[in-house]
């Protein structure tokens, strides 16, 4: 597919003036370069509200509001194939505006994967705060792993330890299988650590 792939790399104090601006870098690649992207965000990558209301809009309407200015996409456009005499395909597929140019390569080029998991609570505040969620986005459900689905994963990556394996299958029945295999991770890093400091 050679699509380009971003996700946020959120660091201490991580807000919206940095999810903005990593957003306006991905926009200018996807848009002037004309690169078709993937943008992959995660639960945990959400750290404030105000995440949530701005991918709201870009999957609803293929733009952020108030993000850039026309002068700030006239600027990004100058020397692209945009706007340097490609008249009849600026005015045939995209209107008549840079702002129009702007939006139509945004939802031509960049998809949007939100990675939520339905067990946490801020799912239910996500789909009734955010109706693109629903309306706009295919959704794909991930059921809990099936007990020979665990096992067979348990034997494959911590064959060592089988006497816990009904334990860990136990302790994360009816889970996201996403929260299986960090556990199953974690638990493989500490037992490693503590073998190391034997």
């Amino acid at each position: 597919m050679n699509l380009e792939f971003f996700t946020l790399n959120i660091v201490r104090d991580y807000g919206i003036r940095e999810f903005k601006k990593d957003l306006k870098q991905i926009f200018e690649l996807v848009t002037v370069e004309n690169k078709p992207s993937v943008l992959f965000i995660e639960d945990w990558q959400i750290v404030q509200p105000e995440f949530m209301e701005i991918i709201n809009s870009l999957i609803s309407s293929g733009e952020v509001s108030g993000l850039y200015t026309p002068e700030d996409i006239e600027t990004m456009f100058s020397g692209s194939s945009i706007n340097s005499g490609d008249e009849e395909l600026r005015q045939s597929q995209m209107g008549q505006s840079l702002y129009d140019c702007f939006c139509f390569r945004l939802k031509q080029n960049l998809h949007v994967v939100l990675s939520l998991d339905h067990s946490l609570a801020s799912f239910g505040q996500y789909l009734s705060t955010s109706p693109a969620l629903i309306t706009q986005t295919a959704i794909i459900y991930l059921a809990p792993y099936s007990a020979p689905s665990y096992a067979s994963f348990l034997t494959k990556n911590l064959g060592g330890y089988q006497q816990l394996f009904a334990f860990f299958t136990k302790i994360h029945q009816n889970q996201c299988p996403l929260h299986f295999f960090f556990f199953t991770r974690v638990f493989e890093e500490i037992m490693v650590k503590n073998v190391q400091v034997r």
